[in-house]
């Protein structure tokens, strides 16, 4: 479901999910979580860091933030972490092949 080596985060719910490329290489995974942006940040830096995956991780305010890493030369993946009211919003983008 989520590019390796990433895993969902613990005790989300999955909102949404969307293939957008031809071969279903590319994907889109929405989770929400009560846990604070600061918290998925860190869970999903040490979730790259322990793999060996070099990640540019942004932490633009307590309410927003981003991780942007690629896997190999033809290969990435993003996420976007954003607090909407009592939840956090963990928006996965798998760029595919």
């Amino acid at each position: 479901m989520l590019p390796e080596p990433l895993t969902l985060y613990p005790g989300a719910k999955i909102e949404d999910q969307l293939d957008f490329s031809m071969t279903g290489a590319g994907r889109v995974v929405t989770q929400r979580t009560g846990e604070s942006v600061e918290e998925v940040l860190s869970f999903y830096e040490k979730q790259l860091a322990d793999a060996g995956v070099e990640a540019r991780v942004t932490r633009i305010s307590p309410e927003m933030g981003s991780i942007t890493a690629g896997k190999d030369h033809n290969r990435g993946f993003a996420l976007a972490i954003n607090r909407e009211g009592n939840e956090t919003e963990i928006i996965v983008t798998d760029l595919g092949e």
